[in-house]
Order: structure tokens, then sequence, then C-alpha cells
């Protein structure tokens, strides 16, 4: 065969081919792909978070101070102040949301004397804690209460109050102020 009749045979497929004639619009192979996905992704995403935030921003351990003012009143007037460490714990589940104490030990005119400020009950929202306090000093034990703003993690407090007994009587005021620990 010369080369033209070798190119016609190529481009007829077949038609120099020994054996029948095949129809080139009908498709032979075998592997053509016919099938369709029928397998879709239907499993979902069930697991979900269980765990609980315990973390209310408030409970655990405040420090800071309390800055203790104490007027004695009676034949004398003696004032004295004194500065200490002062550690509040806030729990939302004790019966004593907030508990701590603060004592002194004045070193001017009521020098050798101690002042007592228990912080006891308590609650608190997201602005400020609030709570009860008994002041003690000698024979005094007079209930208080006090309010802390709160501006981030620290609460600026005080508590402020008087009472007499007799001719006697004892007026005090107290800044407090803790940070979150």
């Amino acid at each position: 065969m010369n080369l033209r009749a070798l190119v016609a045979c190529g481009v007829l497929l077949g038609a120099c081919a020994d054996g029948p004639a095949t129809d080139l619009t009908e498709s032979t192979d075998a592997t053509d792909d016919t099938d369709t996905d029928t397998d879709t992704d239907t499993d979902t995403d069930t697991d979900t978070d269980t765990d609980t935030d315990t973390d209310d921003g408030w409970s655990g351990t405040w420090t800071g101070t309390v800055r203790l003012v104490l007027t004695e009143k009676g034949f004398a007037v003696n004032e004295d102040s004194c500065t200490e460490p002062v550690t509040l714990t806030f729990d939302k589940g004790a019966t004593d949301r907030i508990a701590g104490t603060f004592t002194c030990t004045f070193a001017g005119k009521l020098a050798g004397q101690t002042a007592t400020v228990e912080f006891t009950g308590g609650a608190w929202s997201t602005t400020q804690a609030m709570g009860d306090a008994q002041v003690k000093f000698g024979a005094w034990s007079q209930p208080d209460t006090y309010t802390a703003p709160r501006t981030m993690d620290r609460l600026d407090g005080t508590l402020s109050g008087s009472a007499t007994m007799g001719s006697a009587g004892l007026d005090w005021y107290a800044d407090v102020q803790v940070w979150r620990d």
C-alpha cells in the first residue's frame, strides 16, 4: 500500500481492515462510566460541648488591703487608722458567698488595741459585690454592710458606721481594695 492509501485506511478505520466493518457511532468500550454516585454524606456532627464553665468571673480568691479609720468617743476622742492585707474568698456555692477577715493592731492613739472586720454573706452582680460585715473593737461588735463596685478584676468598696453605748461612741470608716488572683 502506498502512503496515500495507508492514510485513507487510517481515516476510514476499518475500510481497509480485514473483517466486518464497525459502526463508529456505537461505543464498544466496556469501560465507559455509566454509573451514578448514589452514596451521599449523611453523617452529622452530633457531639456537643457538655462541660460547664464554672468560672463566673467572681469565684476564687481576691487579695488586697483594708484601711480602717476608727474613732473612739467618750471622755476623750481617740482616732487612729491602720492598713493591713485582706483575703476575701468568693464562692457561689457557699453559705457565706463572700468571706474573709481583716485584723489590724493600731500603732497611734489606740496603740496596742486590735480591730477586726469580718466579711460574711455577700452577693454579686456583673458590676458590684455587696454583703455584710461585723466590725469588732474591744467590747464593740457592730454589724455593717458594704458595697464594692467592680472595675475589671478590682473591687473598691467602703463601709462605715457608728454606734453608741451610754456616753461612749465609736465611728468607723474603711476603704477596701482587692484584686482577683
